[in-house]
């Protein structure tokens, strides 16, 4: 590994075999388990070698899989928003692999917009945390609407899962919102009754939304997100979508 990141580093050397020799150095530093040495020549091969950008696009997939696993999640982000730029950038050297590696980076980059959604409470004044709460939903639902403009399959279906998901969450959390203080028994149940019409909408979102998901099963994807929600319409739907019926209609479309 050393003896070709040597190579890699000679100016006297073809472009094209210091590119090769930084190629086979990551590699062997990776099999000799120096992931401290594998980024840094992977790094060095984004940084110097930016074409053919399909490959480009591999080495940045590379560096994110191993800032996931080293537990580092800015390096992580970082790289795979450098996925998606580089693949709108591509022009005519995009490809079907660099579309699909750019709507999973897309997907995964939704994920803490999401959470940040999730972890916002609904506490007196509920206006003020409602507002909070619905912007950062807003901003997690366009993150996803950009992983599902890709057009990638598994992309699209967990994209729509979780987007209904969210609405359901609001939804809930409306119902579980902190109440005032010193309501009497009569006001606190007609509070609770504007509750429940406030969150009815967004439950009803929700289910169109999961129903738009396992319509997909019809054209033959019954991936895990389709599954999914075919599990949160038995909840939100158990007369419509109970296990019995829910078996017979994914036997059917699939036939």
């Amino acid at each position: 590994a050393l003896e070709f990141e040597h190579i890699s580093s000679n100016s006297t050397e073809e472009t094209t075999v210091r590119h090769e020799a930084l190629t086979r150095a990551a590699e062997l530093y990776g099999k000799a388990g120096n992931p401290v040495k594998t980024v840094a020549m992977l790094e060095r091969a984004v940084a110097e070698y930016p074409t053919p950008i399909p490959a480009a696009i591999e080495v940045r997939e590379q560096l994110a899989q191993m800032a996931a696993k080293a537990g580092d999640v800015s390096r992580e982000q970082q790289w795979l928003r450098e996925i998606v730029h580089a693949d709108a950038q591509a022009g005519t050297a995009r490809t079907d692999r660099t579309r699909y590696l750019a709507a999973n980076a897309q997907l995964k980059l939704a994920e803490p917009l999401r959470d940040a959604f999730r972890s916002i409470r609904l506490v007196i004044p509920l206006k003020k945390s409602l507002v909070a709460k619905r912007k950062s939903m807003e901003a997690a639902l366009a993150a996803y609407k950009a992983a599902t403009d890709y057009n990638v399959a598994n992309v699209t279906t967990a994209a729509t899962y979780e987007t209904a998901e969210m609405y359901r969450k609001l939804g809930k959390d409306v119902l579980e919102s902190e109440r005032p203080k010193n309501l009497k028994k009569d006001e606190l149940e007609q509070y609770e009754s504007l509750l429940e019409d406030q969150s009815f909408p967004f439950e009803e979102q929700a289910i169109q939304i999961h129903e738009i998901n396992t319509a997909r099963a019809h054209d033959g994807i019954y991936d895990e997100s389709v599954q999914k929600s075919f599990a949160a319409l038995a909840e939100l739907k158990p007369g419509r979508y109970g296990k019995t019926e829910l078996s017979q209609d994914v036997v059917t479309q699939l036939q």
